[in-house]
Parts: structure tokens; sequence; C-alpha cells
């Protein structure tokens, strides 16, 4: 059986953390293929109050970061 998320391998290593004003619980740690999943995998376990979420994501190995703004219907865009 295979499974729709990549082997180890070719996952990165990445840091999320909510920006949203006002909210800043502790970073969360995750190996994601791409930025955003690893945005989406943060969002899944957030328990805030908010219904969009600002979430920044940083590469741990490149250093590199990205920010999504998240609904909690799913919807997903850069932030501005």
């Amino acid at each position: 059986m295979s499974s729709l998320r990549p082997s180890a391998d070719k996952l990165r290593h990445f840091v999320a953390h909510c920006s949203t004003e006002g909210e800043y619980p502790a970073p969360f740690v995750t190996a994601a293929s791409s930025f955003e999943e690893a945005a989406l995998l943060f969002v899944e376990r957030w328990h805030g109050a908010h219904d969009e979420l600002r979430v920044m994501v940083f590469d741990r190995e490149s250093g590199e970061q990205a920010c999504f703004t998240i609904d909690l219907g799913g919807h997903v865009s850069p932030c501005d």
C-alpha cells in the first residue's frame, strides 16, 4: 500500500508558529514536504480563538521562511 506522504528522506524540518496578534504559543516543530504542508499541520493542532491565523514557517536547515494566512475552513494564501 502506498502512502501520499513522501518518504522520510524527502521531508524537510520546519518550525511553525502563529503570529496572529497576541497569540504566541510555543513553536511547533514538524517534518513536512513543503512550507504549506508544515503550516497546515500546525493549524490542525491549533486551539486558539481566531477563525483565521497568520502562520510563520521556518526551514530549520536552510533558514528560509514563509508566511501563510489560513482560515479554519482550509483556505491558504500567502501573507500580504
